[in-house]
């Protein structure tokens, strides 16, 4: 009689349960921080940020962005910016303004019609105070000058 264990077997049954729990929590973890859920409120009777503009249809890429705070308090904002799936597209520094001029390159690649979204957060001794909901918006001519449904001009094929 053989009194010796399968130790191989248990390991690997049991490397595969880790990676498969590892795997779980980063995927997890990635997902949430990509998408843009709607933080908790910090306080419930606290105002939220009020976005001004863009908002909706607007004839080109937005370079301005306006927004009224929360209060008195706000020491500091950040705008978020997201593309139609919901992915971050870019952020800005701490702001202590509530207008901001967005560089055009921020757009390269979003085509004309392609959803967009914006956020406010704010911020006042190092603690998050509210974060505004989602703004949609898009562009009806993109940074390129195509409209909603056009193509890149065809090169002319010489002789």
């Amino acid at each position: 009689m053989d009194d010796r264990v399968d130790t191989r077997g248990f390991l690997a049954g049991t490397l595969t349960a880790v990676l498969g729990a590892v795997a779980i929590l980063v995927l997890g973890g990635a997902r949430q921080n990509f998408t843009p859920v709607d933080p908790p409120a910090v306080d419930a009777n606290r105002a939220l940020p009020e976005l001004i503009e863009p908002q909706e249809i607007v004839p080109s890429p937005p370079t301005e962005f306006r927004w009224r705070p929360s209060g008195p308090d706000v020491e500091q904002s950040q705008v978020l910016l997201y593309r139609a799936d919901l992915t971050r597209l870019w952020s800005s520094g701490p702001l202590r303004d509530s207008t901001l001029t967005v560089p055009l390159e921020v757009y390269d690649g979003v085509g004309a019609g392609e959803s967009c979204y914006w956020r406010v957060r704010e911020v006042a001794k190092g603690r998050p105070l509210a974060t505004s909901a989602l703004m949609y918006f898009y562009f009806e001519v993109d940074l390129h000058g195509h409209g909603v449904g056009e193509t890149q001009a065809a090169y002319e094929y010489i002789d």
